[in-house]
């Protein structure tokens, strides 16, 4: 699915609880469309514009429960299944948390989300949809989607709230993401951002995943905070019919009698004219596809590490903790034969015996700004990953847009793959996204965190990281003007 990426705005500037949410592109131009309240509209019509579902969310500002006060106590949120210490907290809790007056939501309630004192925490909510499935299946429905993201001072502890298509089955239809913010777009100071994104609801779901992953990449608290996540559809209102006005009835007029005619004089038959015979025009070609843009996807550029205490730092990642290249068959790893890529090569990334190791790496689209800013290019992105046997142990594979000057403009994120996804069996599954690059990309940061949930040895494995540039509409040659 196609992302589209656009900013909102509420009423009232900024998009929170309870607000009536807009394009921006409205803001800018109220006369292209408006949204009409019930109590703006004339009696007996059915006002233009759009329908929109309540916050499809439960407990999305983190007010269900009554929020922690300081930095050991978790509370787990209502109606969120969650893992590591993902934890509903107080404004203003003790040890140096956001307080009601940071910059953050405008109605905020008492309490935000936060990642506790784990490396990785996490919440899941499935939504049902199936009562939208009409309008859903029409294409008439989008989905507004928002949070609030943010962290603490210069800390890159960070949160990623990720939002999921399926059908009843459970088949995968599109996704969106909000986030990470980065301590750079927070000026290094304490403060939630507000992040959007609306797009057509893909045909065929039913129902809506809605994912929260708290990281933490500086000190002992992870300090990764999400508030107000919202999830709204939006589907056109009903057209009024208009009243049948009565039509007159006509007075009958006087038939006048006609005057007799001359003969008609002959006509001559006009000679035929050659038709010219059209030359046909070029039909404009598409350039083919990049090929795979990540260098070492596939951790084949090394020898890999044939036991769990070797470390080898693959070629062309910025690596930390201890993300390796690994050996398929090493004693008690994934084999050539374990469920995974079927043109494996010798190896594949994993977590080391870090708790956290990850792996970035840094891609020129210079190449394509043309197709790019026209909105001409699709992005293809996928990777397999998987885990150990019924170990929680995982991995996440995302890729960041960014502007020349290295401001984010969207990101996709591929995992976890969870245990139960994978039958609780050792299995690296195919994850792949694909949608419209942002307009402005000059740079796709791709990073890979693998995460240790028990067990001594990071069993968060990845393999094939792909990421390619699809032109999906030509350039037409220019038609030569005829000779005159």
């Amino acid at each position: 699915m196609s992302i589209v990426i656009s900013m909102l705005v509420a009423s009232s500037g900024c998009a929170g609880r309870g607000s009536a949410i807009v394009p921006s592109t409205l803001a800018q131009n109220p006369g292209a469309a408006m949204r009409v309240t019930p109590s703006d509209s004339v009696a007996g019509e059915v006002p233009a514009g759009t329908i929109d579902t309540p916050n499809l969310i439960l407990n999305g500002d983190a007010e269900s429960n009554v929020g922690s006060n300081n930095s050991s106590t978790i509370v787990t949120p209502s109606h969120w299944k969650t893992t590591g210490q993902f934890t509903a907290i107080q404004y203003g809790a003790s040890g140096g948390f956001p307080t009601s007056t940071t910059p953050g939501p405008p109605d905020r309630g008492k309490n935000f989300f936060a990642g506790g004192n784990a490396a990785v925490s996490t919440a899941t909510q499935t939504i049902s949809l199936s009562a939208y499935s009409t309008d859903i299946d029409a294409g008439l429905d989008q989905f507004a989607f928002s949070a609030w993201i943010g962290g603490y001072e210069a800390q890159g502890d960070n949160a990623v709230v990720s939002l999921t298509f399926k059908t009843a089955a459970g088949t995968t239809l599109g996704s969106a993401t909000l986030g990470p913010v980065t301590p750079a777009e927070r000026n290094d100071v304490t403060e939630f951002l507000d992040v959007h994104k609306v797009a057509a609801v893909p045909k065929g779901t039913r129902q809506a995943i809605v994912s929260v992953t708290d990281t933490r990449e500086d000190g002992s608290y992870n300090d990764a905070y999400v508030d107000d996540i919202s999830l709204v559809l939006k589907a056109p209102a009903a057209t009024p019919t208009p009243k049948p006005s009565a039509t007159p009835t006509p007075k009958p007029t006087a038939t006048p009698t006609p005057k007799p005619t001359a003969k008609p004089s002959a006509t001559p038959t006009p000679k035929p004219t050659a038709t010219p015979t059209p030359k046909p025009t070029a039909t404009p070609t598409l350039p083919p596809p990049s090929g795979n843009l990540v260098r070492n996807g596939d951790a084949e550029s090394n020898v890999g590490a044939d036991n769990s205490t070797t470390i080898v730092k693959p070629s062309f990642w910025t690596t930390t903790g201890q993300f390796t290249a690994l050996q398929y068959g090493t004693a008690g790893f994934p084999s050539s034969t374990t469920p995974g890529p079927a043109n494996r090569g010798k190896n594949f990334f994993a977590g080391g015996n870090a708790a956290v190791s990850t792996a970035t790496q840094t891609i020129s689209l210079a190449d394509f700004s043309a197709g790019i800013d026209a909105d001409r290019d699709d992005y293809s992105f996928s990777a397999y990953i998987g885990g150990y046997e019924s170990q929680a142990d995982n991995a996440t594979v995302s890729v960041t847009f960014k502007s020349a000057t290295a401001v984010t403009l969207g990101t996709v994120v591929l995992g976890p793959v969870t245990p139960a996804q994978r039958d609780s069996e050792t299995a690296l599954l195919h994850r792949d996204e694909t949608g419209l690059i942002p307009k402005g990309s000059r740079t796709a940061v791709v990073s890979i965190v693998a995460t240790r949930e028990s067990g001594s040895y990071n069993d968060g494995y990845v393999d094939d990281v792909y990421l390619e540039v699809k032109p999906i509409v030509a350039t037409p040659s220019p038609t030569p003007s005829p000779k005159p």
